[in-house]
């Protein structure tokens, strides 16, 4: 059995990356997993900075997506969700509904800096590198506060169109967050990011940088649904 490869190789500026309007159609959108793990810190030189692990997963940033406070419970319709944009290989990290077919938030888009192609009967697969940009969705609430990252990731797609039928990857970089705090803020960022227990009154607003050294992203299980786009 015989297996033709292609390289092609794609740059990309780097940069702030702003959305596109679409123009009209429709994307298969596929459940994301996503557990990051990373550390903040907090003080200045005077004051001995404090360095605490975090955990955020698929539930907490929908609600950071959706500028709700951490620990809010999300309804089974709304799922974190990926996006291909094919025949590219680029993608968009959203939240989707799946009760209405919609988007309710856009979180991330991935831009291609590079990829290795393959094709083996009718499946592509690609190795591709890409660029990560959280946006800024930060609210009087809880909320993403924009992040960057670099994705290493394997996307299968069908030969005929180019679209996504699974993926997986691994991501390294930063997310910024916001989140409500008392002046006690060691028990609330270990109350809130890893066992998302509130034990406290919020009243103060804090942004802070989770540092990522790398964590795993993939879908799951069979394809959400379509998204309409408008």
């Amino acid at each position: 059995m015989k297996l033709w490869l292609r390289m092609v190789v794609v740059v990309l500026g780097v940069g702030l990356v702003v959305a596109v309007e679409s123009g009209g159609g429709t994307s298969d959108v596929f459940q994301l997993h996503t557990f990051i793990q990373g550390v903040i810190s907090y003080g200045g030189f005077a004051t001995n900075p404090v360095i605490h692990s975090v955990q955020i997963r698929d539930v907490d940033l929908i609600n950071l997506g959706l500028g709700s406070p951490l620990g809010t419970p999300v309804p089974p319709n709304e799922r974190l969700a990926i996006v291909n944009e094919c025949p590219s290989n680029d993608m968009r990290i959203i939240i989707y509904d799946t009760g209405t077919s919609s988007n309710l938030m856009t979180i991330g888009y991935m831009q291609t800096l590079s990829a290795i192609e393959g094709l083996r009967r009718n499946t592509l697969t690609r190795n591709v590198i890409s660029d990560l940009t959280f946006v800024f969705t930060e609210s009087a609430s809880n909320g993403l506060a924009g992040g960057s990252f670099f994705v290493n990731g394997n996307l299968t797609a069908t030969a005929s169109n180019g679209c996504m039928t699974k993926f997986s990857g691994q991501i390294i970089g930063a997310l910024g967050t916001s989140f409500f705090f008392t002046n006690n803020i060691v028990t609330n960022v270990v109350d809130l990011t890893v066992t998302n227990v509130v034990t406290n009154t919020y009243y103060v607003i804090s942004n802070f940088t989770v540092n990522v050294p790398i964590t795993s992203m993939a879908t799951h299980g069979e394809k959400l649904g379509t998204l309409i786009e408008p």
